[in-house]
């Protein structure tokens, strides 16, 4: 999962069935019966991130410790 992260971070492309698979394996424990349809999760994972991105990204940066430097404008110049 780590280097998909990486390699969306990079791209600046974030794809909302990685952050289903992420949820699904770290915070829903039980498969067969999922809190959140991939429907629901979509639904209101996309507005979530819309409006804390940097949050999530920051979190995320600091599970997977990933090294980062962006530059003044916000870009990923570098990353490991």
């Amino acid at each position: 999962m780590r280097e998909e992260y990486i390699t969306m971070r990079k791209s600046n492309r974030f794809l909302i069935d990685w952050f289903f698979k992420y949820y699904s394996k770290e915070f829903n424990k039980d498969k067969h019966n999922p809190f959140l349809s991939p429907q629901e999760f979509q639904s209101f994972f996309s507005s979530y991130f819309t409006n804390s991105r940097k949050e999530v990204l920051s979190y995320l940066d600091l599970i997977f410790k990933v090294e980062l430097i962006e530059n003044d404008k916000g870009e990923v110049v570098y990353i490991k």
